[in-house]
């Protein structure tokens, strides 16, 4: 089989951004994260049939690598240790994950480079939270304070960071609205440890993600059953959120100000962060994130471009051939 534009352009943009943050993909990765059908056996017939992909990349096993250079480290045995980094974050959170049963969080997911199967950039495991309408900041309390009892009994093991919280209302909205490509990426690679049922109903108001990853958009969806609605919170639980948000709110966004203003004076750039923070939201997206964003989005800018210049010669092609038909029928 031939590889699309869409594909080629796809391919090398997972790759940078893999290397970039220390990491590969798998041949796996990329049947899923690709427009066509493709299989892992056909993949490389595929790329050796595309000049561009055939003499910049190889496939080694089972990953994607450049096919020139000579690294002081096979990146394959790298990428292995950190695929088993990776593994044991996963069982790291879905330890933490117990001591969250009473912070009345919806969804708990693994995201970032964890979720990615890759734990190469940074030892922290970040979390995705979804908390019930109107109750964020009191399920996000509970946990923070949870999260810093857990660091202190496991010293040694992978950083715990609830990354990205958001409640119910907000997350529909954000999910259900179009967004750029590396949120859907983000989106289906996401591991899912509580509300399996629930993130697969925002999922499937994501329909979007499709234009983007239509082969892992449809593997995701488990045919878990429909959730009940939550029931609106008393009136006195929306007065205690609203009061939490505004006095824990302030002391994050004071504290993320310190911080930033360390990683500044250490030279440590790429691990500063923006925060996002309104009373149904609590978003941290580092330097490193935001340049992977405006990547995939240029990426996606490119392809639409590409996309509108050919429609556009194909329909001038063909618009003075429909002109002439009818005056060569009468002639």
């Amino acid at each position: 089989m031939t590889l699309s534009n869409e594909s080629t352009e796809r391919i090398a943009l997972l790759y940078r951004v893999a290397k970039r943050n220390g990491s590969l993909i798998t041949v796996q990765e990329l049947t899923r994260l690709l427009p066509e059908i493709t299989s892992e056996s056909e993949m490389k017939d595929a790329m050796a049939s595309v000049p561009f992909l055939n003499s910049m990349f190889e496939l080694r096993s089972g990953f994607l690598t450049e096919r020139f250079g000579d690294p002081p480290l096979d990146p394959v045995v790298l990428e292995a240790a950190s695929r088993r980094a990776a593994r044991a974050n996963l069982i790291q959170a879905s330890r933490f994950v117990s001591f969250l049963h009473n912070s009345g969080f919806q969804v708990v997911a693994v995201s970032g480079s964890t979720s990615y199967g890759s734990a190469s950039v940074s030892k922290d495991t970040d979390l995705f939270c979804v908390a019930p309408s109107r109750s964020m900041w009191i399920c996000l309390t509970k946990s923070l304070v949870l999260a810093r009892a857990y660091g202190l009994v496991n010293r040694g093991t992978s950083r715990i960071c609830i990354s990205c919280v958001m409640d119910e209302g907000y997350a529909r909205e954000a999910f259900g609205s179009r967004r750029h490509p590396l949120f859907a990426r983000d989106a289906i690679e996401a591991k899912v440890l509580v509300g399996r049922a629930r993130y697969e109903s925002l999922l499937r108001t994501a329909s979007w993600i499709s234009d983007y990853y239509p082969i892992a958009y449809k593997e995701i969806f488990t045919g878990c059953r429909a959730t009940r609605p939550q029931r609106d919170p008393s009136s006195f639980a929306k007065a205690l959120n609203r009061l939490l948000y505004l006095g824990m709110g302030t002391y994050l966004l004071a504290k993320s100000s310190l911080l930033n203003l360390r990683f500044k004076k250490q030279g440590r750039i790429g691990d500063a962060f923006s925060v996002r923070c309104g009373e149904d939201h609590l978003i941290y997206e580092s330097r490193r994130y935001l340049d992977m964003k405006k990547e995939y989005e240029a990426a996606d800018s490119r392809l639409r471009t590409t996309s509108k210049t050919l429609h556009r010669a194909a329909r001038s092609n063909v618009l003075p051939t429909l002109k002439e038909s009818p005056t060569s029928e009468l002639a």
